[in-house]
C-alpha cells in the first residue's frame, strides 16, 4: 500500500488524475469499466515523466485521444489511462498541414479547405483524432490517410526518445500501419501532404460526402464506427453481414446496426461482453459461409 501511496502522490505532482475513473464516459460507444486511473497529459515532457514513473513502479499504462475506436472492456483498466490533452495544435506550410496527435480531423479538413488545399475532404464526419487516424490508417470515400502521409513523430515508450516514420516505413502488413496495436510507440506529430485545389471545388465534394456519411451511417446510437477491417476481400464487411441476415442481430443491447450493418450499436446498456460475442458471431457465420476471416479494427483496452 506504501508503494502505491508514493506513486499516486508523485502522479499527482506531474498531472491531474483521477482514480477508479469509469471509461464508458470516454468511448463513443459508452461501454467500460473503471480504469485504476485516469491521468489528462498536457506537454510531452510530462507524459516522458509519467511513463518513468509507471514503469518504475510497474504500472502499466496506455494511451487515448478521442477513443471512437476503443473498446474498454468490462473489466476496466489496472493501471494509467493517459489522456493527450491540448496537443491539438496544427499549421500549414505550403501544402504541407503539421498537426499534434490530438487534433481533431475535423479541425485538420476545415485548415486544409481555409487554405485551399486538398486530400482530407474524405475525413468529413469522422469523429476522430490525427493519432488515431494515423494508427488505424484510416480511410474513407476512396481517400485515405496512407496517400498523403509525409512523416510521423512518435515518442519511443522504451527509450523515451523521439523516432520519425516516412511512408516507406509506415505499413507493417496489409491495411494496417506500424502502428496498430502497438504500444511501443506514442503518435506526437504527423506531417500531411495535400494539393492545391480551389476552394468551391474542395467545399463541394467535402459536403457531398457529409451527405453521404448522413444518409449511410448517422445510426443514431452509440458506435465505434466500423467494427471490420475490409482487408483483401472482394467485398465490404457489411455486405456479408447483410447476405446473411444479420443486420438489427442482438446479444443483450449490443446490436448489428439497421442503419449501417457495419456498426455494432449499443441499445443503452450493453456491455463489452455482448460487443465482442456479437462480434465473434458475425466472424464464425462469414467465415463459414464465405470462408472469409473479417479482422477487427477496433482497438481493445482492458484486463
Amino acid at each position: 500500500m506504501r508503494k502505491i501511496r508514493v506513486f499516486e502522490q508523485k502522479l499527482q505532482v506531474l498531472c491531474t488524475y483521477y482514480p477508479n475513473f469509469d471509461l464508458s464516459k470516454l468511448s463513443t460507444i459508452k461501454i467500460g469499466g473503471k480504469a485504476r486511473y485516469y491521468a489528462q497529459v498536457h506537454s510531452t515532457i510530462t507524459l516522458r515523466k509519467i511513463i518513468v514513473l509507471c514503469n518504475k513502479f510497474d504500472i502499466d499504462f496506455t494511451i487515448v485521444g478521442n477513443c471512437s475506436n476503443i473498446l474498454f472492456l468490462d473489466t476496466g483498466f489496472n493501471g494509467v489511462v493517459i489522456h493527450l490533452n491540448d496537443f491539438d495544435k496544427i499549421k500549414v506550410r505550403g501544402n504541407v498541414l503539421h498537426a499534434q496527435a490530438g487534433a481533431s480531423l475535423a479541425s485538420i479538413c476545415r485548415l486544409a479547405l481555409k487554405n485551399n488545399l486538398s486530400g482530407l475532404e474524405w475525413t468529413v464526419g469522422i469523429p476522430a483524432s490525427v493519432g488515431g487516424a494515423i494508427v488505424m490508417n484510416a480511410g474513407a470515400f476512396n481517400g485515405d490517410i496512407s496517400s498523403i502521409l509525409k512523416n510521423v513523430q512518435v515518442l519511443d515508450t522504451h527509450s523515451l526518445k523521439l523516432r520519425n516514420f516516412g511512408v516507406l516505413e509506415y505499413f507493417g502488413k496489409s491495411h494496417e500501419s506500424v502502428f496498430t496495436n502497438n504500444k511501443n510507440y506514442v503518435i506526437l506529430n504527423v506531417d500531411l501532404v495535400l494539393c492545391p485545389k480551389p476552394y468551391d471545388l474542395i467545399l463541394d465534394r467535402m459536403r457531398t460526402i457529409a451527405k453521404a456519411r448522413a444518409e449511410r451511417q448517422n445510426v443514431g446510437l452509440p458506435s465505434l464506427g466500423s467494427i471490420f477491417r475490409r482487408g483483401d476481400s472482394e467485398f465490404a464487411p457489411a455486405y456479408y453481414i447483410e447476405q446473411l441476415g444479420l443486420k438489427g442481430t442482438c446479444i443483450g443491447d449490443a446490436q448489428v446496426s439497421i442503419v449501417h450493418s457495419g456498426y455494432i450499436v449499443n441499445l443503452g446498456d450493453a456491455c463489452a461482453k455482448d460487443v465482442l460475442t456479437l462480434i465473434g458471431v458475425i466472424q464464425r457465420k462469414i467465415f463459414v459461409q464465405y470462408g472469409v476471416r473479417l479482422k477487427t479494427e477496433i482497438i481493445i483496452v482492458g484486463e
